[in-house]
C-alpha cells in the first residue's frame, strides 16, 4: 500500500504523535535486511548507517523551527542542518534516539515531510550522506523491454524514470520500506547478470574547490591578472609564473567555442559575462532549462560565477577582467548545493551535450574517499565519447584542496584512481600552482593528476594572491559573492568594485583556467579529439620546479606536479603549427624475454572519416643500467642508435632497439638486469612528416613497470560502463530461476527451481535463502518464518561450472508475519492473494501480458469470526473494489502492488496482504535500443477512490461459505 491510501488509513487508526501520522504497510526489517555498503567501480565500498540519524526532505510550506519545536516537545526527535549543501531548510537531519522511533518515522509520514531516509557515512566522523530511498541501475544493452520489466518485478521495484542521455539507465524504488531496502536491494540488482551496475542514488556531499577565502587574505598588490601575463611583483608573484596568455592571444581569442559547467549556480547576467552567455542554463534537480535556471537561489551561491568568470569572462570590453577563453560561450548547470542525487548530477552531462558544449568544467568533487560513483563516470564517459559528434566533450575536472582545509593548516593528500573524479582517464585531471611557481601546498596530488594551473596559495611568511574573476553582482541575489561591498568574508578589504573579487582560487581556479585552454585549442583545431586535447595541453607544459617536481625522465611525469604547469601560449602556437601526440601505449607487462604493450589511439571514425593522433610506430630504446630519457620531437631514431642528452648533448649509454608498427619486443637477457623505455609514435606533420613522441612507459627485464598505461578503450568494455566480453571459453553460466510463492504470511513454504546454460559442465548449485541458511541443490523448498512485520529476502542461486566461471539470479520474496502488515495481532488470522486466470481459476499468475485480465481472490484463514466480513481491493493502478474476488484487466505494463484489507466486526484492526503482479509490454525494443520506458501508472495517485464500501448480500454469503471452510 503506498501514499496514496493514507487518507483513508488515517480515517481507520488513530495515531497521537505528534500530530496525525499514516502507517504504511511496511515495518522496519530485522536486521538480516541490513547491509554495510554498496557496489561502485566494481568494488564494494563498506559504509556505516547512522542509527540516529534520519535524512528528511521537508515540504516547501512546513515552518522549520515551529517543527523542531514540536518534535522536541514530543519526543520524537531534532532537526538539524546538514552540515553540507544550501541551508534553506529543505533537507534536514532528524536526529531520533532509539531505533523504535527511527523505524516508526520511517514507516509513518507526517505532512511536513516529502520524505525520511537512512543516513550513511564513509568513515565514522565523515560527512553524512543522505539516502534517497531509490537506486540508479544501468541495463545490458541486449535486455529487452519486457526482460526489464521482469527484471523490475523479480527485486520488487518500481521505475521512477530513465536517466537523461544514458542509455539503459533508470532510477528505482523498492517497494515498502525503500530507505531500509535501498543498499541490499541495490547489491542484489549489482549481481544480477542483466546489468552493467547498481548503487543507491545517494545525495552526497559534494565541494566546490575553492580555497577556503578566510585562509587567503587579500593582498592589495594591484587588479592585475597575473595568472595570465606577468613580469613578476618582487617576492609574491615570479616572472613567467602565468599561463602565456598574450602569446596565446596572438592565434586565437577562443571563439566559436562553448565552455559548460556543473555549479552551485552562476550569475549569468552579470555585467562581464552576459555577452559570452549562451542565452539556456539549467538546474539539475527540477530539469528546468530557461535564461535565469543557473541564477544563484541560495546563500552562498557564488563558487560558479567566480569560477566561469576564470574560463570565459568577456574580454577586450572595458570591464572587470577577462577570461582564458575570453570569447567563448558558455551555460551552466546549476545544483551542486541542492542535495541533488547522483543521477540527477549525472544529468548536467546530457544537458551539456543538448548545448553542443565542446569543453566542460567541473571545479568540484566528492568528500575525500570517496568512490567515484559508476552513474558520474558512465556520464562523463558518455559525454567523452558521443559529444561534438563523436569527437568527444573535453571533460575538465580540478584535483581536491587536501583533507579538509582547517584553518591554517590545509595538507594536500594523494589521491588514488577510482577516489577522485580528476584521476578518470577520461578527463583532464588539474592541481593547482602558484604565484612562485610551484604546486600550491593544498593542492591534492597523484599518478592520474595530469596538470597545474596558477592559482592562490600562502607560505610561513604569508599568504600568496588569488584569481582575480566575476562575482556576483551585489543587490541582484541573497547572496553578494565573495567581495561584499569592497570586503571579503571577515572584514578585510576586496577589490573596491563588488562585483569582482581577489580572493578566487583554489584547485577551482587552476581547473577553469585549463577549460580555457582547452577551448583555445579547439578554436584553432576543431578537428581535434577530446584525447588529442587533453594530449597538447599535456605536451605543452612547462616542467616547473624540476629540483622539488622530480619529473621522470622517461614517463615526464611528477607525482606532485603531473606533467606541469599548463602554457596557453605554447600550446596555441604549436596547435597552429600542425602539432598533435600521440597517447602512450598502455598495459605494458612482461612476459618471459618479451615486453608486450597495447597501441592507444582514440580513433574516432565519422562520416567515414577517422579522426585521431595515431601511432605510426613504437620506439624502444634499452640500457644496462636505470637511466633517464625521452626522444625529442622531430628527431628521427633508427635501430643501433645511442642517443644524446637533449640537454647536454652528451652520449647515453642508452641504445635504440626497436622503432616498427609491433605492440611487442623480444629481449636477450645473459645475466643483470636490463632497462627499457616504450615510446608512441606520430607524425604530427603531413607536411614535414616530423615525427612527435608519446610519454613513455619505463620497465624492466625483471617486470617492474612505472605507469603500465590505461588504455581510453578497454578491450573488455568496462570503461565506458559497457558490457563486460569475456574470452571464449569463460561464459558464466547463464541463470533462470522459478521460485513461488513470492509473497506470503509466516511460515511460508517456497518451492525453488533453478536452471543453468553453459557451453561447459556444472559443478554445483547453490541457494542462498538470505535467512542464514543454504542448499546445495538445483530443486529445493524452504520455509521461511518471521515474528513480526514483513521482511523481504532475496534469495539467490549461484551456479558454477568446472571451470569455476559463476552466474548468478536472485528475487525478492516477501514474508508477513501472522496478524499482517498493518498492525493487526499476531494469530487474528491469515490472508494470501491469488491471482489466477480467467480460463484457469485454479493457475497462479505472477507475470502476463497487457491488456492482462485476471481473478484476484483472498484466500482467509484462522479468522474466529464470520460476523461482518469485509475485504476492501486496491488493485494497484489506482482502481479500488470490494469483495473476496475480483475480475480486474490491467490495460498497461508495470509492476503492481494488489493489496488485500480483511476486516470483521470482530476484528476491526484488519488483516493486510499484499501481491505483486508484473505486466507486460506486448512488444519489445531492439535490443540495445535506448528509448525511455513510460514509468509504471502511479498505483495509488492522488485522489484515487480508497473508501470502504458495504459488500453486496451475495459477497456476504460467499464470505459466510468460506469462513465456515477455513474456521476451525
Amino acid at each position: 500500500m503506498t501514499n496514496g491510501c493514507f487518507e483513508r488509513l488515517a480515517g481507520r487508526y488513530s495515531f497521537v504523535w505528534p500530530a496525525v501520522l499514516a502507517l504504511a504497510i511496511w515495518t522496519a526489517p530485522s536486521s538480516a535486511n541490513d547491509e554495510s555498503g554498496f557496489y561502485s567501480g566494481g568494488n564494494f565500498h563498506p559504509v556505516i548507517r547512522s542509527a540516529t540519524e534520519l535524512a528528511v526532505e521537508l515540504d516547501q510550506s512546513a515552518d522549520r523551527a515551529e517543527l523542531g519545536a514540536r518534535m522536541r516537545a514530543n519526543g520524537a526527535g531534532t532537526l538539524e542542518a546538514v552540515p553540507w549543501g544550501d541551508q534553506s531548510g529543505r533537507f534536514a537531519i532528524l536526529r531520533a534516539a532509539d531505533a523504535a522511533t527511527q523505524a516508526k518515522l520511517r514507516t509513518r509520514q507526517m505532512p511536513e515531510f516529502k520524505s525520511v531516509n537512512r543516513v550513511y557515512r564513509m568513515q565514522a566522523g565523515g560527512a553524512p550522506i543522505l539516502g534517497s530511498g531509490r537506486i540508479v541501475l544501468r541495463l545490458r544493452a541486449e535486455v529487452t523491454s519486457q526482460e526489464r520489466d521482469q527484471l523490475f518485478a523479480d527485486y520488487r521495484v518500481r521505475l521512477v524514470q530513465a536517466v537523461d542521455g544514458l542509455a539503459n539507465t533508470y532510477v528505482v524504488e523498492p517497494m515498502g520500506d525503500a530507505a531500509s531496502l535501498e543498499l541490499k536491494t541495490a547489491n542484489r540488482l549489482y549481481e544480477d547478470d542483466r546489468t552493467v551496475y547498481a548503487h543507491p542514488d545517494f545525495r552526497m556531499p559534494v565541494r566546490t574547490e575553492q580555497f577556503a577565502p578566510e585562509l587567503v587574505e587579500t593582498d592589495t598588490f594591484s587588479a592585475n591578472q597575473w595568472h595570465l601575463e606577468t613580469l613578476g611583483y618582487d617576492d609574491i608573484i615570479k616572472d613567467d609564473a602565468d599561463i602565456d596568455m598574450l602569446t596565446a592571444l596572438n592565434r586565437t581569442t577562443a571563439a566559436g567555442t562553448r565552455i559548460g559547467a556543473l555549479e552551485d549556480a552562476c550569475d549569468v547576467m552579470h555585467e562581464d559575462l552576459v555577452d559570452n552567455y549562451l542565452g539556456i542554463s539549467h538546474d539539475v534537480v527540477t530539469n528546468v532549462r530557461s535564461a535565469t535556471a543557473a541564477n544563484p537561489q541560495a546563500i552562498g551561491d557564488r563558487h560558479g560565477t567566480a569560477t566561469i568568470g576564470v574560463a570565459a569572462g568577456v574580454g577586450g570590453n572595458n570591464l572587470g577582467i577577462s577570461g582564458v577563453a575570453p570569447a567563448a560561450k558558455f551555460t551552466v548547470s546549476r545544483g551542486l548545493t541542492s542535495y541533488a542525487t547522483l543521477s540527477q548530477l549525472a544529468s548536467a552531462y546530457s544537458f551539456a551535450r543538448t548545448q553542443a558544449v565542446d569543453v566542460h568544467n567541473n571545479s568540484w568533487g566528492f568528500d575525500p574517499g570517496t568512490p567515484n560513483p559508476d552513474v558520474i563516470v558512465s556520464a562523463v564517459d558518455t559525454v567523452f565519447r558521443e559529444g561534438r559528434g563523436g569527437l568527444g566533450m573535453v571533460v575538465v575536472f580540478a584535483s581536491g584542496n587536501g583533507s579538509g582545509m582547517e584553518p591554517g593548516a590545509p595538507a594536500a593528500i594523494e589521491v588514488a584512481a577510482g577516489q577522485d573524479l580528476a584521476t578518470l582517464i577520461q578527463v583532464i585531471g588539474v592541481g593547482a600552482s602558484n604565484s612562485l611557481d610551484r604546486a600550491a601546498s593544498y593542492s591534492d596530488y597523484g599518478r592520474e593528476i595530469d596538470v597545474l594551473a596558477p592559482s592562490s596559495d600562502f607560505t610561513l611568511t604569508g599568504s600568496l594572491p588569488g584569481i582575480i574573476t566575476t562575482d556576483n553582482t551585489d543587490g541582484a541575489f541573497d547572496e553578494p559573492g565573495y567581495n561584499n561591498n569592497g570586503a571579503d568574508d571577515l572584514g578585510n578589504p576586496d577589490l573596491p568594485d563588488p562585483n569582482y573579487t581577489s580572493v578566487f582560487g583554489g584547485t577551482s581556479a587552476a581547473a577553469a583556467i585549463v577549460s580555457g585552454i582547452a577551448a583555445q585549442i579547439l578554436s584553432i583545431e576543431p578537428n581535434f579529439t577530446a584525447t588529442m586535447v587533453r594530449n597538447t595541453i599535456e605536451h605543452t607544459c612547462d616542467k616547473i620546479n624540476p629540483e622539488q617536481a622530480a619529473y621522470d625522465g622517461i614517463t615526464s611525469r611528477s607525482l606532485r606536479y603531473g606533467y606541469g604547469r599548463v602554457n596557453a601560449g605554447t600550446a596555441a602556437e604549436r596547435t597552429s603549427d600542425g602539432f598533435y601526440w600521440p597517447e602512450r601505449v598502455a598495459n605494458v607487462r612482461v612476459e618471459g624475454n618479451t615486453i608486450r604493450w597495447n597501441k592507444n589511439d582514440d580513433a574516432r571514425e565519422i562520416g567515414g572519416e577517422i579522426f585521431s593522433a595515431p601511432t605510426t610506430t613504437v620506439l624502444v630504446v634499452e640500457s644496462a643500467a636505470p637511466f633517464s630519457w625521452h626522444p625529442t620531437d622531430e628527431v628521427f631514431y633508427s635501430v643501433g642508435q645511442r642517443v644524446t642528452d637533449p640537454d647536454t648533448g652528451a652520449t647515453l649509454d642508452v641504445t635504440v632497439v626497436q622503432n616498427v608498427d609491433a605492440e611487442l619486443y623480444n629481449f636477450t637477457l645473459t645475466s643483470g638486469t636490463k632497462y627499457f623505455g616504450v615510446y608512441s609514435v606520430a607524425n604530427s606533420s603531413a607536411q614535414r612528416r616530423r615525427p612527435t613522441y608519446g610519454f613513455g612507459v619505463s620497465v624492466d627485464s625483471l617486470g617492474n613497470v612505472l605507469d603500465s598505461g590505461e588504455l581510453i578503450e578497454p578491450s573488455d568494455g568496462s570503461g565506458d560502463g559497457g558490457d563486460v566480453v569475456l574470452p571464449p571459453g569463460s561464459q558464466k553460466p547463464r541463470v533462470s530461476i522459478e521460485v513461488r510463492p513470492l509473497s506470503g504470511t509466516s511460515p511460508l513454504m517456497v518451492t525453488f527451481n533453478g536452471n543453468a546454460e553453459s557451453s561447459l559442465d556444472i559443478a554445483s548449485f547453490v541457494w542462498d535463502f538470505d535467512d542464514g541458511t543454504t542448499a546445495n541443490a538445483r530443486t529445493t523448498t524452504h520455509t521461511y518464518v518471521v515474528d513480526s512485520g514483513t521482511q523481504r529476502f532475496f534469495p539467490k542461486l549461484t551456479v558454477t561450472d568446472v571451470e569455476g566461471n559463476v552466474g548468478e539470479r536472485s528475487v525478492a520474496v516477501d514474508v508477513s508475519a501472522p496478524g499482517g502488515q498493518d498492525g493487526g495481532e499476531t494469530g487474528s488470522g491469515t490472508v494470501r492473494i491469488r491471482v489466477s486466470s480467467p480460463d484457469s481459476p485454479d493457475s497462479d499468475l505472477v507475470s502476463g501480458i497487457a491488456p492482462l485480465a485476471v481473478i484476484v481472490t483472498a484466500d482467509i484463514s484462522g479468522l474466529s469470526s464470520s460476523e461482518g466480513l469485509q475485504v476492501e481491493w486496491d488493485l494497484g493502478d489506482g482502481n479500488s473494489a470490494g469483495g473476496l474476488s475480483v475480475y480486474h484487466i490491467y490495460e498497461f505494463p508495470g509492476t503492481f502492488p494488489i493489496t488485500a484489507d480483511v476486516t470483521t466486526d470482530a476484528n476491526t484492526s484488519g488483516i493486510t496482504a499484499t501481491h505483486w503482479l508484473t505486466v507486460l509490454g506486448e512488444a519489445s525494443p531492439t535490443p540495445g535500443a535506448s528509448a525511455s520506458p513510460t514509468a509504471s501508472p502511479n498505483p495509488n495517485p492522488s485522489g484515487a477512490a480508497c473508501g470502504v464500501g458495504m459488500i453486496s448480500v451475495i459477497w456476504t454469503v460467499l464470505a459466510l461459505a468460506l469462513l465456515r471452510r477455513f474456521t476451525s
